[in-house]
């Protein structure tokens, strides 16, 4: 049988086939086990193995543009985030883009430098989100900062890095 095997060409290529159908469901349930536990275990076959995935996404992202616009739909699913076809429309139009980016105006204050900024440059202030010093450095900045207690204060990205820091901006 083994000569057989080895010199018959179709033999061997119809033992192959029954083998494979007799073994498929059980492959089925012991590779992915197998394949995880080789994952989660060896850094070195991980990285090997993002590697292969990374480039074999990219040629297929670049080549298949079929491909790409389901990726780029199931990326915003992913997300969460649901835009109608115009917005989509305007990512492709950069001046479209850039005029509805700035539409609003420097209209938000940063409570430290004062100075009136794009709702891009500045976060929505919360002292929960700062250590006890640095709350401490915005509580007397905010004593400074006259506003009304139903105002929603900002802080510019560059004056929070510094408060971060626990140091004064300047």
């Amino acid at each position: 049988m083994r000569a057989k095997y080895i010199i018959d060409f179709k033999y061997r290529a119809v033992w192959r086939q029954k083998m494979r159908q007799k073994m498929r469901p059980v492959m089925r349930q012991i590779m992915p086990e197998k394949m995880r536990a080789k994952y989660v275990g060896d850094p070195k076959y991980r990285m090997t193995h993002q590697q292969k995935m990374r480039q074999k996404m990219r040629a297929r992202y670049t080549g298949d543009t079929k491909f790409r616009a389901a990726h780029q739909r199931k990326m915003l699913i992913v997300k969460g985030v649901k835009r109608t076809n115009s917005q989509l429309q305007r990512r492709t139009d950069p001046v479209a883009a850039f005029t509805q980016h700035i539409q609003e105006g420097p209209i938000y204050t940063c409570v430290s430098c004062h100075r009136h900024l794009y709702r891009q440059t500045v976060v929505k202030l919360n002292l929960l989100r700062y250590k006890p010093d640095s709350r401490q450095l915005l509580s007397t900045m905010l004593a400074a900062f006259n506003s009304e207690k139903d105002d929603q204060l900002y802080i510019c990205r560059t004056c929070q890095s510094y408060v971060r820091r626990n140091k004064v901006p300047c």
